[in-house]
């Protein structure tokens, strides 16, 4: 299997798993890992994404973190992604920090009007 196939395999597997059962991501990672697929920025932000969907901000923030350990930048889809998860999860104090974080990267970036206007929302 070429190497781009067996990304999107795996991508889809991880769609599939986070909609059946999203505990199984993990694993979806260590599978890719093992058969010498190595995870790019895209497959990091479908996976905070779909942690930031079902509410599991800490899978997401350990995403993110094994994202950048493996040397892979965040873009502005991952902070975008991050900042509005915190948000949607009522988690306005962690998104203003992870904003402050952007501002404080050397990131080039242009995120979302709306991202940083998610502490104001009423939920």
């Amino acid at each position: 299997m070429e190497l781009n196939q067996a990304r999107m395999c795996s991508v889809g597997s991880l769609q599939d798993s986070v909609t059946g059962d999203w505990q199984k991501a993990f694993a979806v990672l260590r599978e890719m890992q093992a058969s010498g697929v190595r995870p790019d920025r895209h497959f990091y932000n479908v996976m905070i994404d779909t942690f930031g969907k079902y509410n599991c901000l800490g899978h997401a923030m350990d995403a993110f973190d094994r994202m950048r350990e493996e040397g892979i930048e965040p873009d502005a889809v991952t902070w975008n992604t991050l900042i509005d998860a915190h948000c949607k999860g009522g988690r306005h104090d962690r998104a203003m920090e992870l904003f402050e974080e952007v501002r404080e990267s050397n990131c080039q970036m242009l995120c979302k009007f709306r991202t940083y206007l998610c502490k104001f929302r009423t939920f």
